[in-house]
């Protein structure tokens, strides 16, 4: 099974030009694209120099999906955002924390930015594609980056999640 975790709180950062919040937590399931089992380190940036209060983005889906093997994927990573900012996406490196962030190491043929065979994502809508030949679980790391109106960067949030390729 899987467990979702869901933690909210209101705080009242200083303006700063970068602040940079961290959550990890040792370690991972076995996947087809990451060795070993190392743990997981996500984070969220945020850019408030002006002191102006900000709504962060939000994931619209937070299910872990479940795939079928040899079947095209369409898997909507992406987020609201209710200041009407502006949202990009990008797959990037997962990471874990030892005790510092660190890149996971791929298995042969995979990246950050590949994490799998054919996986892409469109950096304007969020949406992942690709075709599962391989049964087990992929790891996926999203970044998503708000801007502003006059495109400064207001932040950023990164997404670690699973999809589980079977048999169907």
């Amino acid at each position: 099974g899987f467990d979702l975790a869901t933690y909210r709180t209101s705080v009242y950062l200083s303006p700063c030009a970068s602040w940079t919040i961290g959550w990890e937590i040792c370690c991972r399931n076995t996947s087809l694209n990451v060795t070993g089992t190392p743990g997981l380190y996500l984070e969220t940036t945020i850019h408030n120099l002006n002191g102006a209060c900000n709504e962060a983005p939000t994931f619209v889906n937070d299910k872990v999906p479940m795939v079928c093997l040899n079947q095209p994927v369409s898997y909507d990573a992406s987020a609201a955002e209710g200041d009407g900012d502006q949202l990009s996406y990008e797959l990037i490196t997962a990471r874990f924390a030892s005790p510092a962030p660190l890149p996971v190491e791929y298995a042969p043929g995979y990246t950050g930015t590949m994490p799998f065979t054919g996986m892409a994502i469109d950096a304007e809508s969020g949406e992942i594609t690709f075709t599962p030949t391989l049964s087990g679980a992929i790891i996926v790391a999203v970044l998503v980056t708000e801007r502003g109106s006059n495109g400064q960067v207001k932040g950023t949030v990164m997404r670690d999640m699973l999809f589980v390729a079977t048999t169907c």
